[in-house]
């Protein structure tokens, strides 16, 4: 019996997630055993779209001496290719995987007087069939941190992915 396996990225590890399953499936012969055991992907705060704040980031990273400008943050932006390539891509290879987007509600606070949302609601929603897209009350640092078992996010993610695992294809 195969054990199905779900996948959970939040931000830039969503975009590392559909990445891998893009090369997973495009590479059969060496991961079809574990493409054909993702059964789910769940999408924490994912920068689907890219992100309008990739510009700012890589400024910031610019006044960083060890970091400089980050050729990983530039992909991030809204018009590179990098982002509609491995959208387009993973469209065509999700097929028989089920989809769920979580999206943060709350902005981050960046300074004192400064909170900005990262990865907007729009940018965050894959915007396919049968995707399951749900607000989260968090930030985008807090969206993938619980406070408890307790908590209603760690209940929601927890119930999704009871939802993923009982589901047959």
């Amino acid at each position: 019996m195969q054990v199905p396996i779900i996948l959970i990225g939040h931000s830039m590890g969503g975009l590392v997630s559909k990445q891998a399953y893009i090369i997973g499936r495009n590479n059969p012969q060496n991961f079809a055993s574990i493409t054909l055991a993702i059964k789910g992907m769940l999408f924490l705060a994912t920068p689907h779209a890219g992100s309008s704040h990739s510009k700012t980031l890589n400024k910031i990273l610019g006044m960083v001496p060890s970091k400089g400008c980050q050729q990983y943050v530039r992909n991030l932006d809204i018009s590179s290719v990098t982002i509609r390539t491995m959208d387009e891509l993973f469209r065509g290879a999700m097929e028989g995987i089920m989809l769920a987007s979580l999206y943060e509600v709350f902005p981050l606070k960046i300074a004192p007087l400064y909170s900005k949302m990262i990865v907007e609601k729009h940018h965050a929603i894959l915007g396919v069939l049968d995707e399951i897209v749900r607000p989260m009350d968090a930030n985008h640092r807090t969206i993938c941190k619980f406070s408890s078992k307790q908590d209603p996010n760690y209940i929601a993610l927890k119930n999704l992915c009871g939802s993923f695992r009982n589901t047959t294809f």
